[in-house]
């Protein structure tokens, strides 16, 4: 063999390796954006992703809910629609 095809060779095989390995990350990368949209159409929100969603504090998410922002309780656990926010921020825009 001489040294070009030699060369060749190895080229053509780090190519794979390094192609599998690309591969294999963009699944992966493909699979978390699934997931993260997945989060997003969650039509229910804890208050914890509320915050987290929408950027605001506790105490910003309690006084919506004192201006008018609905509240869902099932047994001791409270949810909040996403529509209901939307809804919210739309009417509280300056």
């Amino acid at each position: 063999m001489t040294t070009e095809k030699a060369f060749e060779c190895i080229a053509n095989n780090m190519f794979k390796v390094h192609s599998v390995t690309i591969f294999n990350h963009i699944k992966k990368m493909e699979l978390r954006i699934e997931e993260l949209e997945r989060e997003k159409r969650k039509a229910y929100l804890k208050q914890k992703e509320v915050c987290s969603e929408f950027g605001i504090g506790h105490s910003t998410l309690k006084n919506w809910v004192s201006n008018g922002l609905p509240e869902i309780w099932i047994e001791n656990r409270v949810y909040y629609d996403r529509k209901d926010i939307e809804t919210y921020m739309d009417k509280h825009k300056i």
